[in-house]
């Protein structure tokens, strides 16, 4: 069963209410990091409490492994969903995929009418796999290649432009279909996604919705509510399409195949490469024509994760939404993209960190700069900071009284507390530091599997040590199985709560937003750690585990492992 919102914080504060690690070693204490304990969830509590089923999932694996919960990612779905629902707002949410690769995760926004943000050919392929509408897809990405951009319309996406190139490729690829409708080519060769390359890059020929090769999306909120955001295709004011036609891509009649777009503006003040200008806008919203192209509004993406920015933005985009409208263009969308803050840690375990942190706790003495953590203690996270949107200015009353929905693309919020990576100790040894001892544990995979290392940073939630075990806290610090002195997935040393042994596993929490898979490569030819998907027994009593992998031989691989443990 998975815990409602209340039971959580209840549960996160019953992790945080003792911050201060156990009896250390003496004199140990000073090249120690301070503790950072992650909220955990109930079925993490489970997991972690049950005395086999981690111990089965490292055999079947033989190697490191990820952990997705997906059905953490239907509660966070539907708490974004509530806040619009009380502010009146008509809101729709894109998962930005690109957060993590793992096809339940897209299945589960499917079966909640949930949309997806793509950027290449291969997430949307996946997306529609995963059963989600293409008219639920947002395209966005800079200079799209043509094959994405040809995808994006026979399916009816909306393709978020970001410049005025690549408008005018979408219209010429636009004007093609035109003319193959009056008898020049055929629609198959000018518009649909070119099956040669298509089958060149996935072994198959293109998705079409008319074939019956891909699922229906599913509508489930759980409550039996259909949203407003839920038939994304169907948000244009422009009625004189008709109804929406049954097989058709997009849910949308077959004659009106218009590129749906939406034009992302580059925020004032900002040196971003991504967006168009002030004066690039205006070029835009004239050179479309309503009869071959469908503007439906703008988009930004901002970085940090104030809400307030967000909120001005989208406010001074609803003069041009009205400017848009005046213009024929059937405006109704504005996009804020993502950037919605997770909480990780309770905010005493972030404040005794951000203010103790120094070389000596870091293994070589490598302190990341303090400007490069992401602040792991948020206050308002995810669908909070959706609230503070939408009540700064009263933003969610203008947008009620232009008819505008709000869009959101959220990727780490929607992943949060919805997966954990898993790896197994495969060495320990002795060094020294300052003239006091510490363990470096060596576990049987890489950084690579844990982004943050990548970016000059350091993932701060504290692994787990599993078995669990009391004892004298001992500083340690783990790296990867490879030949790089830099393949530290923890520089700092660890307050672990005991000295780990081989064979131990070390659980690092809360990692299925961008930690699992961004920079996953398959170096030293070592495997890429197989996501397992686990899921609530229909008894509630424990759970029930695959594996997530489009590769058949990870799977062949895991089921033979099961078999033989067997």
């Amino acid at each position: 069963m998975v815990a409602e919102p209340d039971d959580i914080e209840r549960e996160s504060a019953a992790d945080a209410h003792d911050l201060t690690p156990g009896p250390h070693t003496p004199g140990r204490a000073g090249i120690t990091a301070a503790p950072m304990p992650a909220h955990r969830d109930d079925w993490e509590r489970q997991l972690l409490a049950d005395p086999k089923l981690l111990r089965d999932m490292a055999i079947a694996a033989a190697g490191p492994f990820h952990v997705v919960y997906p059905a953490r990612v239907g509660q966070n779905i539907r708490a974004f969903r509530e806040v619009f629902d009380r502010a009146g707002v008509v809101g729709a949410i894109y998962y930005g995929k690109k957060a993590n690769k793992a096809a339940c995760v897209v299945t589960e926004c499917a079966t909640h009418g949930v949309g997806v943000d793509v950027s290449s050919a291969a997430e949307f392929d996946a997306a529609l796999r995963g059963g989600v509408d293409g008219g639920d897809l947002m395209v966005t990405g800079p200079a799209k290649s043509d094959e994405l951009l040809r995808l994006s319309v026979w399916h009816r996406a909306i393709i978020a432009i970001d410049s005025l190139e690549e408008l005018e490729r979408l219209s010429q690829l636009s004007a093609r279909r035109v003319r193959s409708e009056q008898g020049t080519t055929g629609p198959e060769r000018e518009i649909s996604p070119g099956p040669s390359s298509f089958r060149r890059a996935f072994g198959r020929n293109p998705p079409s919705a008319s074939s019956g090769s891909r699922p229906k999306a599913r509508r489930d909120d759980g409550d039996g509510r259909r949203h407003h955001a839920e038939n994304l295709s169907n948000s244009s004011q422009d009625t004189s399409n008709g109804p929406a036609t049954p097989g058709e891509p997009g849910g949308r009649a077959a004659a009106d195949r218009r590129p749906r777009v939406v034009l992302r503006v580059l925020p004032p003040g900002s040196h971003s490469r991504f967006g168009l200008t002030e004066e690039q806008l205006d070029l835009a919203v004239t050179r479309i024509e309503p009869e071959s192209m469908l503007l439906e509004g703008f988009s930004f993406h901002l970085t940090g994760y104030d809400y307030a920015p967000r909120a001005e933005l989208a406010a001074a985009l609803i003069d041009r939404c009205r400017e848009a409208r005046g213009l024929g263009h059937p405006v109704t969308t504005i996009s804020i993209g993502g950037g919605f803050g997770v909480d990780y840690v309770p905010e005493q375990a972030w404040r005794n960190f951000v203010a103790g942190v120094n070389p000596r706790w870091f293994h070589g003495d490598k302190r990341p700069s303090p400007d490069s953590f992401y602040p792991y203690h948020f206050p308002d996270p995810g669908p909070t900071m959706l609230a503070r949107v939408l009540e700064h200015d009263d933003l969610a009353g203008r947008l009620r009284r232009e008819g505008l929905r709000l869009a959101v693309e959220p990727g780490r919020a929607l992943l949060d507390r919805a997966g954990s990576s898993v790896f197994r100790v495969q060495g320990v040894k002795e060094l020294s530091a300052h003239g006091h001892s510490y363990s470096v544990l060596t576990v049987d995979g890489t950084s690579l599997s844990l982004s943050e290392q990548w970016f000059d940073s350091e993932f701060l939630p504290d692994p787990v040590l599993w078995p669990e075990r009391s004892g004298a806290v001992t500083p340690t610090c783990v790296g990867g199985a490879s030949c790089l002195e830099d393949d530290m997935l923890s520089w700092r040393r660890i307050p672990l709560p005991g000295q780990a042994s081989t064979g131990d596993l070390l659980i690092y929490p809360n990692t299925a937003g961008y930690q699992m898979d961004s920079n996953e490569s398959a170096f030293h030819e070592l495997p890429i750690p197989p996501k397992v998907v686990l899921r609530d027994r229909a008894d509630g009593m424990g759970f029930t585990w695959t594996v997530d992998s489009p590769d058949p031989r990870v799977t062949s691989r895991i089921g033979q492992a099961i078999a033989d443990e067997r």
